[in-house]
């Protein structure tokens, strides 16, 4: 195989660098010292015919992920921010991307420049930056100078089991730290650069469909569509294009880029069966499209990939070759991994390599197990079932471990939804070109708007359907992997008839159930409390085997995207699938639970959430649990055996003065969620 796809290993290579870097920092003197290696080696394989090999090459790609990676982190970087004490400050810095609209704030990436003290040091390093939402901020744009007095303090490690490790997302993105201001200055100059002229001209494109007096979720699903604006989308939308199996049309990908390219191809006549006559001007401007594109829409993971593609096939049409496609990913990988290595942790590198690996090898298979369809529609209706089928199979161990969820009825949306997505994308591109000239007619809008309604009522009817999405899956890290093995493994098996593959598969099965039996037993032998640590907030859980409540603040249990932050993935973890859900100051009598004015009773637990001084003469009531909600001042005493937990959002002033009177005193915001084993 390696032979075959001689670039195989160097990516292998480069990926295994860039692994063992996150697990061990050199120092900066070696890291010095095997770059100059590097260099060296490379000049051999070079120069030296013996040095010419593929384990010379995959040595040299291991050591640039190596040394790519290392050099990444701004650990070795004396001038960056982080180095020096956390204290409010007021800093220069630069726009790196357009704000973003978030619930209640204005999102910015910036470079920090200088800080302006009596010192003027000068300092690097990227961060967020949040804003109220003020015209000054909604209007910056890459390049832009401006001013800002703040505070910029390292995301805090996850404080609850399973929750969305936000510090090293931020970390992958090389964002170590965050802050809020109030005010910002915006100054006069700015620079000039490809990202400023790429967002203005991204801002302008959508204008021009705001200009197009489409409803809200019309213009949010053509912004995401064309210009790959999925920050616009409401929970409501993505939720019904994820249950319905069609949210890749959304993240503009290499769909969409392979229609570009096509429509690109038939516009300025390139001959596929006769490459010679494609002039260079015609094969140059195809590409420059394409790039032009993959700019304009923010040139994520799965749109670079395309674009590194459709330029390797434009290129092969020129120089008479057929492009060798398994070699064109490969090398698009690698090209995107040396750029930055973080991408290999990126979820959208992920699924949309692993994407287009399942379509290049299992669609052929599918689609050839069935004699080819006559009618010339079944024959395509085949074909999209075939790659949606494909795509669905490669990427099915990674959504479920990211997403938790899986779309079974994703090839009936895929069979109306990718047509539909042709048609929008070839009549939204023709509008927006259109509209460069003029404000094109409402009734040439009508039809791109009806477009728009017939898919989002064709992924809403789907998505509801019952059983039409597998809700609370879960899988590990080494189950994923193992899944993952056995999609291709099993396809290998049944249509290459090969042993070996077989013989792996049934061992991948075995695995599978292993794991699964030894988390069911796990599941059955559970009896836990668990109070999470969620800042102002209060919310305790409790399981017995797969069976359990939840009872919580109101504004808490009502935040679907707060509980799935902090909550669900740890409920789907230990197999608790449909709690019970409770408000905590309602009063509650039921079998198993008692509650009335804060004071909670189960299994032999008396929990009482103290909010105000007043609370304490509960106290009478002998509880097991204290929970001691922020801005209560300290008791002088408590009942005997009564555990104090402070909920997260306590001042640290506060915390000391408890700490100093209960000494076993637990708080949450510092240790994390705490829980209590029934079983011992």
């Amino acid at each position: 195989m390696l032979h075959r796809y001689p670039l195989l290993l160097p990516l292998l290579a480069l990926v295994l660098g860039i692994l063992i870097a996150g697990f061990f920092v050199a120092p900066f003197t070696l890291v010095i010292l095997i770059l100059f290696f590097t260099l060296f080696f490379l000049l051999m394989c070079v120069f030296v015919k013996r040095a010419q090999n593929l384990l010379s090459f995959g040595f040299l790609f291991f050591c640039l992920g190596w040394i790519s990676t290392t050099l990444l982190n701004q650990q070795y970087n004396p001038s960056h921010f982080t180095q020096l004490p956390v204290a409010k400050k007021t800093y220069l810095a630069k726009v790196e991307e357009s704000a973003v609209e978030t619930k209640n704030a204005v999102r910015l990436e910036v470079s920090l420049i200088q800080i302006l003290d009596s010192t003027n040091q000068r300092v690097t390093g990227k961060t967020f930056l949040y804003t109220p939402k003020i015209k000054e901020t909604l209007q910056l744009l890459p390049g832009d100078y401006f001013l800002f007095h703040a505070e910029l303090k390292a995301a805090s490690a996850p404080k609850n089991p399973h929750e969305f490790d936000y510090k090293n997302y931020l970390y992958l993105h090389q964002i170590y730290a965050q802050g809020y201001t109030n005010n910002i200055y915006v100054l006069d100059t700015h620079l000039n650069s490809a990202n400023r002229f790429f967002s203005t001209l991204r801002i302008r494109l959508f204008g021009y469909i705001e200009a197009m007096q489409l409803s809200a979720e019309e213009e949010s699903v053509a912004a995401a569509l064309l210009l790959g604006y999925r920050h616009l989308l409401s929970d409501q939308t993505q939720q019904a294009f994820a249950g319905a199996g069609a949210m890749h049309v959304l993240a503009v990908s290499g769909l969409h880029v392979g229609i570009l390219y096509i429509i690109t191809a038939f516009i300025l006549k390139l001959d596929k069966r006769k490459p010679y006559k494609n002039g260079y001007p015609k094969v140059l401007l195809t590409i420059l499209i394409i790039w032009i594109y993959a700019a304009t829409t923010g040139l994520s993971p799965s749109v670079s990939r395309a674009a590194i593609m459709f330029t390797f096939i434009a290129s092969g049409h020129f120089f008479k070759r057929k492009p060798a496609t398994y070699q064109a990913i490969i090398a698009s990988a690698i090209l995107l991994l040396v750029y930055n290595p973080n991408n290999l942790f990126q979820v959208g590198f992920q699924l949309s390599y692993t994407a287009v690996f399942g379509i290049l090898y299992l669609q052929p298979k599918i689609y050839n197990s069935i004699p080819k369809p006559k009618m010339f529609i079944v024959d395509r209706i085949w074909q999209i079932t075939a790659v949606s089928i494909a795509a669905q199979a490669a990427t099915f161990p990674l959504s479920v471990y990211y997403f938790h969820q899986f779309p079974v009825l994703f090839f009936i949306s895929n069979l109306l939804v990718i047509p539909l997505a042709w048609l929008l994308m070839n009549y939204g591109i023709f509008l927006l070109v259109f509209s460069l000239l003029i404000t094109p007619p409402y009734w040439l809008v009508l039809p791109f708007q009806y477009l728009l309604k017939t898919m989002i009522v064709t992924v809403n009817t789907v998505e509801k359907w019952p059983f039409s999405v597998w809700h609370k899956l879960n899988v590990g890290r080494i189950e994923m992997f193992i899944i993952l093995i056995l999609v291709y493994s099993l396809a290998t098996a049944i249509w290459q008839k090969k042993k070996i593959a077989l013989f792996i598969s049934m061992v991948s099965i075995l695995i599978i159930v292993g794991i699964q039996t030894s988390d069911a037993i796990k599941h059955k032998q559970r009896k836990q409390i668990t109070f999470y640590s969620i800042k102002n907030q209060v919310a305790i859980e409790y399981q017995n085997q797969k069976n359990g409540f939840i009872i919580g603040t109101k504004k808490l249990l009502n935040d679907k995207d707060a509980m799935l932050f902090h909550m669900l993935h740890n409920q789907w973890a230990n197999g608790l699938k449909n709690p019970d859900i409770y408000y905590i100051h309602e009063n509650i009598n039921t079998q198993r639970l008692i509650a009335n004015s804060g004071f909670i009773e189960f299994e032999n637990q008396r929990i009482l959430l103290v909010e105000n001084a007043t609370d304490s003469t509960k106290f009478a009531l002998n509880p097991t649990h204290i929970i001691v909600a922020p801005r209560v001042k300290p008791f002088y005493s408590i009942p005997k055996n009564s555990i104090i937990i402070l909920t997260s959002g306590h001042q640290e002033k506060n915390i000391a003065v408890w700490r100093n009177r209960f000494k076993e005193a637990i708080v949450l915001q510092e240790t994390g969620a705490y829980v209590v084993d029934l079983l011992r």
